[in-house]
């Protein structure tokens, strides 16, 4: 049968030839990209094979046909899955300490993080602050546990007893000072934060200073295999340059991302001047009292409310009143009556308790205009005052020029009570 095929073969013409050994080709090629898929069907031929060679050996019968079936489906088994090892299978794992294992974590570190390593030397090591542990390529590792705005974070577990993060050189508007508004832009800062280090863990590269006067970390911010997350708030305008020396070791890297920010009119660059107004001032030509802005006026002292006048001692005989009974002149002064029953007018020029002060600075009449607790005085004995010119209840015993006690018990202007 085979030989009558190749016959056949033979005699067909070269161009049929050239073409069954092109379709051949395309077929093998196929084979080969399917190299797991044939190891599968010939494995399963394989089996069925054998199973087939068990049955007609215990039957006795002829086992040429699947003998010559099972030893094909041998050979395929054996090329196909070498070359499908070869192609899909012929990675070995690398030890997680290994050199190789090494160099690729290496490449993976960002474009920025190795211009980065080249011009600015690596901080000399300095005492982990978990010792003991991987803190990865700066000194600390740590997860995100809240986004206080967009340039502080919440970190656990703690590093050296503080878990809050001040991002350096960066000035987010503000969201969370209880003394000032929310300022423009601030909210889409602290947003952008949370969406990026939300939950993640980072790398954390702390400054030469440490911490801040709050006692907060001061350090730059790596998402786990990513790029500094400082540079990227001012790159993506959610941020303005603020750095501080000794902490100025990426001063010039962030001057230029900023610049980017400025150019591209996005972020705080793209608000209004009265918006940008609004925010902080640190020499970016924006914020409070910058070149257009007017300075932030400080809030007036509130007024001290008048003082009003006490309620009348709950003395009723003119014998038991004196100036010890009151705490301010201008209170005393309320309470001079006519003929002065309570003995308040000791060199009698009109002016009650005059050693108290707090009262006028000049003598006046019994007939004064109101006194500094915003009460008249009750001297005039001409009938003409009533009890909206007092203002409180007042003893005036029996002697009522100005009829003021409706009711005769000696109390005037009980209304007040």
């Amino acid at each position: 049968m085979l030989s009558n095929i190749l016959h056949r073969v033979a005699a067909l013409p070269v161009w049929v030839k050239a073409l069954l050994v092109v379709a051949a080709l395309v077929v093998l090629g196929l084979l080969v990209l399917l190299s797991p898929l044939v190891v599968v069907l010939a494995l399963l031929v394989l089996t069925v094979a054998i199973f087939a060679l068990v049955i007609r050996i215990l039957r006795r019968r002829p086992l040429r046909r699947w003998g010559i079936i099972a030893a094909a489906s041998l050979v395929v088994l054996l090329v196909f899955g070498g070359i499908s090892n070869a192609l899909y299978f012929d990675r070995q794992p690398e030890q997680a300490n290994s050199p190789g294992q090494k160099e690729k974590t290496q490449q993976t570190v960002p474009k920025k993080a190795t211009e980065q390593a080249t011009s600015n030397p690596e901080p000399k090591p300095t005492a982990k602050p978990n010792e003991g542990e991987n803190n990865g390529r700066y000194d600390g590792v740590a997860t995100v546990k809240e986004v206080v705005d967009g340039d502080t974070i919440k970190i656990e577990p703690a590093i050296d007893n503080e878990d809050e993060v001040r991002l350096i050189g960066v000035d987010t508007p503000e969201t969370k000072d209880p003394q000032e508004e929310v300022e423009p832009y601030g909210k889409e800062a602290s947003n952008f934060t949370k969406t990026v280090l939300g939950r993640e863990m980072v790398e954390l590269e702390f400054g030469v200073e440490k911490k801040d006067q709050y006692g907060r970390l001061l350090a730059y911010v790596y998402p786990i295999g990513e790029e500094m997350y400082n540079e990227d708030l001012l790159e993506g305008g959610y941020a303005q340059l603020y750095t501080v020396s000794p902490n100025d070791e990426y001063g010039d890297r962030f001057a230029e991302a900023q610049d980017k920010a400025k150019e591209a009119d996005i972020g705080i660059w793209g608000l209004t001047k009265e918006q940008q107004c609004k925010l902080a001032n640190h020499g970016n030509d924006i914020g409070e009292g910058s070149p257009g802005c007017k300075k932030k006026k400080e809030a007036a002292p509130k007024p001290q409310p008048a003082q009003k006048p006490q309620p009348a001692p709950s003395n009723s005989g003119a014998d038991l009143y004196d100036c010890a009974d009151f705490a301010t002149q201008a209170e005393a002064q309320g309470f001079l009556l006519a003929g002065d029953p309570y003995g308040l007018d000791a060199d009698n020029d009109g002016i009650a308790c005059e050693e108290l002060g707090g009262g006028p600075a000049s003598s006046a009449s019994p007939s004064a205009s109101p006194a500094a607790g915003g009460s008249a005085s009750p001297a005039s004995a001409g009938g003409d005052l009533d009890c909206s010119d007092i203002g409180h209840k007042v003893w005036v015993g029996p002697n009522d020029p100005n009829n003021l006690d409706a009711d005769g018990d000696g109390w005037g202007c009980d209304s007040y009570e």
